[in-house]
C-alpha cells in the first residue's frame, strides 16, 4: 500500500515537473527579448556620437552631419531589430525621439540653405512696365503722344520727348521722370489730372533707375502692354478662429525641409516657387496648385498625396504621417494663412537648428540634462587631452574636473560656491532653494594644470589658436545644451600679466551667470565679469593693468561703428576692451544705473539698447566720449 502510494506521489511530481518545463518552454517562445548589456553600451556610444551634431549644425557642415546621423539611425535600427523591442521602449535611452529631433533640425537647416531668394533688384518688365501701361499710355501712347513722348516701348523711353531724356541711369534725382512724379504742383505732376502715384511705386521706379535703368526684356521694340506681366492677384484665405492646423507651425516647416531644393531660386521646377505663401497661391506654369478647400482638385495635394504622378517630393524625402494628416486638415479648413505677411519667406516661420535644439533641451527632465552635462564635459576633456586622466568632484551647483590634484578641485568648488552667493546678492537675486540648480544640469568647470591643455581645448572645441594672454573660456547657452567654464590653473598669486586662479574663476563665473537666460554680447559679459571682480579686488595687479593692455588696440579704432561691431576684436582683446568700456560707463554713471545696465544685458539687449534703457544715452555719444578718453589717455 505504502509502495503504491509512494509510486503515485512520484508520478504526480514527475507530471508536475514536466508540465512546469513545458510551461517554461512555451513562455520562452513568447517572451519579448531584452536589450543586452552590450547593446546598452552601444546605445550609449550612439548617444555620444550624436553629441557632435550640435557643432556640425552650427557650422552648417551638412554632409558631415548627415553622415553622423545616418550612421546613428542605422546602428539604432539594428539594435531594435536584434532585441525585438518597440521604438518606445525605455531601454533605448530615448534615442529614437532624440534622433528624430536631430533629423528634423538637419532637414530644416538644409531647407533654409536651399531656399536661395531671387537676386534683389527691380525688374523693368515686371515692376515698372505695368505701372506705365496702367497710368501713362493714355497720354503717351501711339495715337497722340503728348510732348513728343511715346512710352509704348522702351525705345521711346530712351529717346525721350520735347523736354529731353527721361532717364539718367544711376541718378534718380537727376532723372526728369522722378521730378515729374514727385512734384507737389498738380500742373506739372504726372499723371496729369489724376491722383499722384503712391510713394512706394515712385520708390520702385527710383530704385530701378538707381540700379542702372536696365531693360530686361527680349527686345526694346516690344510694346510695353505685351512686355508687362503684372503679378496675378491672389486671394489669401484668412483664419476664422476655429482652425486646428497652423500653416506657419505645421505646414511651412515640412515645405521648407522637403520642397525648397527644387522649388526656389531663379528657375524653380515647373515655374512653381514655394518660397512664400503668396508664391504658393500664384502657382506655376500649369496654373494654380491650390484651390482653397478643394483638396482632391488641388495639384499640390494630388502630387504630394500620391493621387497623381509624378509623386512629390521628387527626392528621397517623404511626408511623415503627421505631415500628411496636417496637410489634409489644412485643406479641409480652407488653406488659411495665419502669418502676418504672405510675401514673407517660409524659412522665417521655421525654427533654426539652434531653436530646435533649445526646444529639445527645454523638454528634457532634470536627470537627462544632468546626464547630458556629464557626457558633454567628458567629451570636451577627451577632445582636449585624450591621453590624460582627470579627477572629478561634484557640488550642489557645479561639476568640476581637471588634471590638478583633488584638493585643488575642491578648493575651486568652495570658491565657486562663495562667489555664486556674492553674485546673486550683487544682482539682487533671491538665493536658490535647496536642491534647485542655477544652471540646468549644473555648471561644469574644467581646470587644466598646464597651458598645453587649454591650448588643445581652444583648438579642438573652439577652432581657435589662442594667445598666451587668454586664461579661460565661458560657454553657456540659454537652452542648457552647454554650460561650462574652462580655466588654466594660474596659481594663487596674480601679476600684471596673469590673473590668479580665484580671480579668473570669479570673472568667468559672473559671465556664465549673465548668459543663463539670453546670449548677450561677449564683449559686455566679459567686461562686466572683470569689472565686478575688480570692485571686490581693487588692488589686484592683473585687473589694474587691463585698461593699459587695451589701449594699443583701442587706439586703432577710428569710429564708434567699428568699436561696437561684432568681430572687431580678437578673443585675446575682448576681455581688456570689454573691461575698459564697462569701467568707463560705470565712472560716468552711478551704481543704480550700472545695475539697470547689467540687467538689460542679462535680458539679451545689445549695447545700444541697454545703454538707452539704463542711462538714456545713445551709443554714438557714449562711444565718441570713450574713444576720446582713450586717445587722450584719461
Amino acid at each position: 500500500m505504502w509502495k503504491l502510494l509512494k509510486m503515485g506521489v512520484s508520478r504526480c511530481l514527475y507530471i508536475i515537473t514536466l508540465a512546469f518545463v513545458v510551461v517554461l518552454i512555451g513562455a520562452g517562445s513568447v517572451c519579448i527579448a531584452e536589450v543586452t548589456p552590450e547593446q546598452t553600451q552601444e546605445l550609449r556610444e550612439i548617444k555620444k556620437d550624436l553629441g557632435k551634431l550640435s557643432s556640425l549644425l552650427r557650422k552648417k557642415q551638412l554632409e558631415e552631419a548627415e553622415s553622423v546621423l545616418a550612421d546613428a539611425e542605422q546602428r539604432l535600427k539594428a539594435i531594435i531589430q536584434a532585441a525585438e523591442v518597440p521604438e518606445t521602449s525605455r531601454r533605448l535611452l530615448g534615442l529614437p525621439a532624440h534622433i528624430a529631433g536631430r533629423r528634423k533640425a538637419l532637414d530644416t537647416l538644409r531647407g533654409r540653405m536651399m531656399a536661395k531668394p531671387a537676386p534683389k533688384g527691380v525688374s523693368f518688365s515686371n515692376d515698372v512696365a505695368p505701372v506705365i501701361v496702367k497710368h501713362c499710355l493714355e497720354c503717351h501712347g501711339d495715337a497722340n503722344p503728348r510732348a513728343g513722348l511715346n512710352l509704348t516701348n522702351f525705345t521711346g523711353w530712351k529717346k525721350g520727348g520735347v523736354g529731353g531724356v527721361l532717364l539718367t541711369p544711376g541718378a534718380p534725382l537727376q532723372s526728369r521722370i522722378i521730378a515729374r512724379l514727385q512734384t507737389n504742383d498738380p500742373m506739372f505732376r504726372m499723371p496729369r489730372g489724376k491722383d499722384a502715384l503712391s510713394a512706394e511705386v515712385v520708390k520702385t521706379i527710383g530704385t530701378w533707375i538707381n540700379e542702372g535703368a536696365k531693360f530686361d526684356g527680349a527686345s526694346e521694340e516690344t510694346p510695353l502692354s505685351e512686355l508687362a506681366k503684372p503679378r496675378p492677384e491672389v486671394e489669401i484665405p484668412r483664419p476664422k478662429g476655429t482652425e486646428t492646423v497652423s500653416f506657419t507651425k505645421d505646414i511651412a516647416p515640412f515645405i521648407v525641409g522637403l520642397c525648397l531644393n527644387c522649388h526656389s531660386g531663379n528657375n524653380p521646377r515647373g515655374g512653381l516657387s514655394l518660397t512664400t505663401f503668396e508664391n504658393i497661391m500664384v502657382g506655376g506654369d500649369s496654373g494654380a496648385v491650390i484651390l482653397p478647400g478643394k483638396r482632391e482638385e488641388s495639384r499640390l495635394f494630388r502630387l504630394t498625396g500620391g493621387l497623381e504622378n509624378p509623386r512629390m517630393p521628387a527626392s528621397d524625402g517623404r511626408l511623415t504621417r503627421e505631415n500628411y494628416e496636417n496637410l489634409v486638415k489644412w485643406f479641409d479648413e480652407g488653406n488659411v494663412f495665419d502669418g502676418d505677411d504672405p510675401r514673407a519667406l517660409l524659412t522665417s516661420y521655421v525654427p533654426s537648428a539652434e531653436n530646435l535644439e533649445a526646444e529639445q533641451f527645454t523638454k528634457m527632465a532634470a536627470e537627462e540634462i544632468a546626464a547630458h552635462r556629464q557626457e558633454r564635459t567628458e567629451e570636451l576633456w577627451k577632445q582636449s587631452l585624450p591621453n590624460v586622466e582627470h579627477r572629478t568632484i561634484e557640488t550642489d551647483q557645479f561639476l568640476i574636473l581637471g588634471d590638478v590634484p583633488e584638493e585643488r578641485l575642491r578648493e575651486v568648488g568652495e570658491w565657486a560656491s562663495e562667489q555664486l552667493k556674492s553674485v546673486q546678492k550683487t544682482f539682487g537675486d533671491s538665493p536658490f532653494a535647496e536642491g534647485e540648480v542655477v544652471w540646468r544640469g549644473k555648471l561644469a568647470i574644467l581646470v587644466f594644470k598646464e597651458r598645453f591643455g587649454l591650448t588643445e581645448y581652444f583648438l579642438s572645441a573652439r577652432s581657435l589658436r589662442q594667445s598666451d594672454t587668454l586664461f579661460g573660456d565661458t560657454v553657456v547657452t540659454p537652452s542648457a545644451s552647454d554650460a561650462c567654464i574652462v580655466l588654466l590653473d594660474t596659481g594663487d598669486e596674480a601679476t600684471n600679466t596673469t590673473p590668479s586662479l580665484r580671480t579668473n574663476l570669479q570673472a568667468h563665473l559672473i559671465e556664465a551667470y549673465l548668459r543663463r537666460a539670453a546670449e548677450p554680447n561677449q564683449v559686455l559679459t566679459q567686461g562686466i565679469g572683470l569689472h565686478l571682480t575688480a570692485l571686490e579686488e581693487p588692488t589686484d595687479p592683473y585687473l589694474r593693468a587691463l585698461p593699459e593692455a587695451a589701449v594699443s588696440r583701442l587706439r586703432q579704432v577710428k569710429t564708434t561703428t567699428e568699436l561696437f561691431a561684432d568681430g572687431t576684436f580678437a578673443p585675446a582683446d575682448i576681455g581688456p576692451v570689454g573691461y575698459s568700456i564697462v569701467k568707463f560707463f560705470s565712472e560716468q554713471t552711478n551704481r543704480e544705473t550700472m545695475l539697470k545696465f547689467i540687467q538689460a544685458v542679462r535680458d539679451g539687449q545689445d549695447f545700444g539698447d541697454a545703454m538707452k534703457s539704463a542711462a538714456g544715452s545713445d551709443l554714438d555719444t557714449f562711444g565718441t566720449a570713450f574713444l576720446n578718453s582713450v586717445q587722450s589717455g584719461r
